[in-house]
């Protein structure tokens, strides 16, 4: 029992230390939260300018000392009433503006590069705002070539876009006229991209400030007789069946123009309105169309002689008539027979 007593005492010192040294570190953990903020990151262009932002509501009322700070070093002091004091070195440098939360850093460089922080001081110290800020160079010009890799139908070539001592490359291909996408990045920390932009190949070289970019036309590369278009081909067909079917109406159209239309009538010859002696009246009928004739010659019909003394002269050449029937065509001329 006696050792139970003591073995009590002990361990409620124990839990006692436990429970303080958690609540303090409760304290720590809510008064970092409390004085933390977000980073903003800026990148900006070597020999520009640069506005630090900070306004008034995140100041507190009852601040008597804030400034803003380089890496932990001092830049500006803020201390009411009195106006705000540069730091030697950033004299010339930094300018505070009409708002006196604010500040701009002039023709930043590389070595400008790094953390700002404004804070309060006094009554209480805690952090406003923090900029990250990175000063960079302009990216360098680029050159892009196409080789030919390939001497074939399809026609393949390299495309390299170098960068300084960076490059990347990709592979064009002229039978579906396609640049694949390449990405890369530089000993600089910059980007390299080579994409395909309708008929057009792009070498981009950026950073987060600044970019450039270098353009080959394909057509420069690939012959118009190696990539066809579909389309091309699609309005070729279409024009060649169009051009077949008018051709079958137009023939269609003239065959059956000829079956409806009459057979050509020439000039029909007309006979000489003088009236042969030797026709019958009677059988001349108006010539409406040419007609064919035919001659039936035959003896005329006489008494016949009685053997007498005075026929006993000498005998006359017979007198022969011809008679001339019209046949049955009706597109036959008339024809008149002599004697």
């Amino acid at each position: 029992m006696k050792e139970v007593l003591t073995f009590l005492p002990h361990t409620v010192s124990e839990m006692a230390q436990i429970v303080t040294f958690c609540s303090h570190l409760l304290l720590v953990f809510n008064l970092q939260i409390q004085g933390s903020t977000s980073v903003n990151h800026v990148f900006v262009q070597t020999g520009k300018d640069l506005i630090l932002n900070l306004t008034e509501a995140e100041i507190a009322q009852n601040s008597k000392l804030w400034l803003w700070q380089f890496n932990g070093k001092g830049l500006v002091t803020f201390s009411a009433p009195s106006p705000p004091t540069v730091e030697e070195p950033y004299t010339g440098r930094i300018e505070v503006l009409e708002k006196k939360y604010n500040v701009k850093l002039k023709n930043l460089q590389k070595s400008d590069s790094g953390i700002y922080t404004a804070k309060t001081v006094l009554p209480t110290e805690k952090t406003l705002i923090e900029y990250n800020i990175t000063a960079q160079d302009p990216v360098s010009s680029v050159d892009l070539t196409v080789n030919l890799t390939s001497n074939t139908s399809s026609s393949i070539f390299t495309v390299t876009c170098r960068a300084g001592n960076s490059f990347i490359s990709s592979t064009l291909r002229c039978e579906n006229r396609t640049c694949g996408e390449s990405r890369g990045v530089t000993t600089s920390g910059s980007y390299l991209r080579i994409y395909q932009l309708n008929e057009s190949i792009t070498c981009n070289h950026s950073n987060q400030v600044s970019f450039i970019k270098a353009t080959k036309k394909i057509e420069d590369y690939c012959p118009p007789d190696v990539a066809v278009n579909t389309a091309t081909i699609v309005g070729m067909s279409a024009t060649a069946a169009a051009l077949v079917a008018v051709g079958i109406v137009f023939g269609v159209f003239r065959i059956r123009k000829r079956k409806r239309s009459p057979n050509t009538v020439y000039e029909v010859p007309q006979p000489n309105p003088q009236q042969n002696p030797y026709e019958n009246p009677a059988e001349i009928a108006p010539a409406h169309s040419p007609t064919s004739t035919y001659a039936l010659v035959q003896f005329p019909h006489r008494p016949e002689q009685h053997n007498d003394a005075s026929s006993c002269l000498t005998p006359q050449p017979e007198t022969i008539y011809a008679q001339v029937n019209r046949a049955e065509k009706t597109n036959s001329r008339p024809a008149k027979a002599t004697r």
